[in-house]
């Protein structure tokens, strides 16, 4: 519960900065038309879109010394920026000073050593109809969401550095789009990695039905672990389809009548036992792959409102979103359990168990089996609805909130399970300082009494960037994610706190 009241606790501060000192505000620094919920609602994000630099500079040298919470290590950092027309650019080149940097990288021996230096690299071209970005991938979205959803590769920052890959098409008319991702080029080269393809279509204008057809493949769900697993692999594939047609557009309120399907495609068959007071009923099952519906769904948008309402349907142990924020720490779990003594009544359990096992007593084991060992699967299937509202506050704040609710199909099992994330946004001028502030928190199906507990599906932060006079600036960053960082089978509360000065040239 101390994490929610951190969070709590921050979200309360910033209201009341927004509010009650309104009398404080010398003036309301201004947001652009991007700050505007979006209209196009398949574009990525709704975020404002602030830039304290000078607009009419298009190259800057931001120098950042910051206080690390690593062993009280000191962060140097100088990053290049450039912005000239329909490209943009910044390079991140740090170093930390540290007695003890083994969880930081501070390499500069590869190529991609030097290329995950980049922040972002955006180029757009004929009339921005071609985008390619690489650099950090933050949010993405395919779809509605209900297989890939809020996706982030750079969560685990500067433990991990990424360099991801975006590319989006699309024609004149917008009646055809394109998109391809892939989480970590380093990754790719190792044969591993997230990669992802969605394209979508209208099918007319006199009837503007736009269908969408999504395909996302784990290379090896274990590449990042091949010195500790002795090179275990596991592919996994998943595919989506997803429709929306507009019902009403009048003015600036749209109405879409949407819904999705999703499903997973197993490597191997999957054997789940369902639970009755203890006692293990006659059902036994398997299944070679999951899938989830999200039908009928409605979503409706205004200049400051954008809510999404939509019923679900899942498989027996389907969990939607399985492409989400925490993907990344979840994927892969490392967890004492001893596969003799719990499984011995269970040989084919047992079986696919010991091919993710390293010891006796320990193993790695892929999200999609968490289940099998924690005695918390949902072996029935599931109903329930999803929701999401993004609420442009004014024009300096916005909050977000996604809630999801899914509940067990059954006579013996009334389990059920939730899915909930929020960040709100500030961008205004406090005192004389104009500031930035993003707080942020998420937590992927889990049961309420789960709520409190560590685990791989949570995270949460806040960063700060206040520029103090001209070209000074304060910027902090605060976050918690949770893996097992030494593998000794306890989930690790991996902090990372930077505070730092910046001075931009």
């Amino acid at each position: 519960m101390k994490y929610f009241r951190n969070i709590l606790f921050f979200l309360i501060t910033s209201l009341i900065f927004s509010y009650g000192f309104d009398s404080l505000f010398v003036t309301s620094y201004s947001v652009d038309n991007k700050a505007i919920l979006v209209p196009d609602y398949e574009t990525e994000g709704n975020r404002f879109d602030i830039d304290f630099l000078d607009k009419r500079k298009k190259f800057f040298i931001d120098v950042n010394l910051g206080y690390l919470d690593q062993e009280n290590s000191l962060r140097v950092n100088v990053s290049p920026m450039l912005k000239y027309k329909r490209f943009k650019f910044k390079v991140n080149l740090d170093y930390l000073f540290s007695s003890d940097s083994s969880n930081y990288n501070n390499n500069w021996n590869s190529a991609f050593d030097l290329l995950e230096r980049i922040e972002y690299l955006e180029c757009l071209f004929l009339d921005n109809r071609f985008n390619l970005f690489l650099g950090e991938i933050n949010d993405l979205n395919f779809g509605h969401g209900y297989l890939l959803n809020n996706y982030n590769n750079s969560y685990n920052f500067p433990r991990v550095r990424n360099l991801g890959l975006k590319f989006h098409y699309h024609n004149t008319n917008k009646s055809v789009t394109y998109d391809l991702f892939i989480s970590s080029l380093r990754e790719l080269s190792e044969e591993g990695g997230l990669i992802g393809n969605r394209i979508s279509f209208l099918f007319s204008n006199d009837f503007p039905l736009r269908f969408g057809f999504g395909h996302i493949i784990d290379l090896n769900q274990f590449s990042n672990y091949q010195d500790e697993t002795q090179g275990f692999k596991r592919k996994v594939n998943a595919f989506e389809v997803d429709f929306s047609f507009p019902l009403v557009d009048f003015f600036d309120k749209k109405v879409f009548f949407i819904g999705e399907i999703s499903a997973i495609d197993y490597p191997e068959k999957r054997y789940y036992k369902r639970v009755d007071d203890d006692e293990f009923t006659n059902d036994k099952k398997s299944r070679k792959g999951i899938w989830g519906i999200a039908f009928p769904g409605i979503k409706y948008i205004n200049n400051i409102l954008e809510f999404t309402l939509a019923a679900n349907y899942n498989s027996a142990i389907y969990s939607p979103y399985y492409f989400n924020s925490t993907y990344d720490f979840e994927k892969i779990r490392f967890r004492e359990y001893n596969i003799l003594e719990n499984e011995a009544l269970y040989l084919d359990e047992a079986e696919l168990l010991e091919t993710f096992s390293i010891s006796d007593s320990t193993l790695f084991i892929p999200k999609d089996m968490y289940g099998m060992i924690n005695q918390a699967e949902n072996t029935y299937p599931t109903y329930g609805f999803s929701s999401s509202v993004k609420f442009k506050i004014n024009k300096n704040n916005q909050f977000d909130l996604d809630y999801s609710y899914f509940k067990n199909i059954s006579n013996v099992d009334n389990s059920f399970f939730n899915t909930v994330s929020f960040n709100y946004l500030m961008n205004k001028k406090i005192i004389f300082f104009p500031t930035s502030l993003r707080i942020f928190f998420s937590k992927n199906f889990f049961k309420l009494e789960e709520f409190e507990q560590y685990d791989e599906n949570l995270i949460y932060g806040v960063n700060l960037d206040m520029t103090l006079y001209e070209s000074f600036s304060l910027t902090g960053q605060f976050k918690h994610v949770f893996y097992d960082l030494n593998f000794d089978g306890k989930i690790d509360l991996v902090p990372y706190i930077n505070i730092g000065l910046n001075y931009k040239y």
